[in-house]
């Protein structure tokens, strides 16, 4: 994962689509439903990119100290469905 200003990007990728997470550095533990200010979730393969319409980002757990950070998603696009993910992610 990545520190962009004071998001923290999270992007996981397989050979044909890519999932891409992003959530404030100062995130606290909690549910959020997207879409939501600072808090995004998009969906991207050959067709393009597809922001989350609806769906849910859980932060398990934020340190800011270490710079891991932990947590859940789900969500829909157009013209996708993303169930039961999750990250564990060490950012710089």
């Amino acid at each position: 994962a990545v520190l962009d200003e004071n998001q923290v990007i999270i992007t996981g990728e397989t050979s044909s689509a890519s999932i891409t997470i992003e959530v404030p550095v100062n995130a606290s533990v909690g549910s959020y439903n997207l879409p939501r200010n600072r808090y995004r979730a998009t969906y991207t393969d050959i067709n393009g990119s597809e922001n989350a319409q609806v769906g849910n980002i859980i932060v398990i757990g934020n340190d800011e100290i270490t710079r891991k950070l932990k947590g859940t998603f789900s969500f829909e696009t157009e013209n996708h469905t993303v169930s039961l993910g999750q990250f564990n992610v060490t950012y710089n």
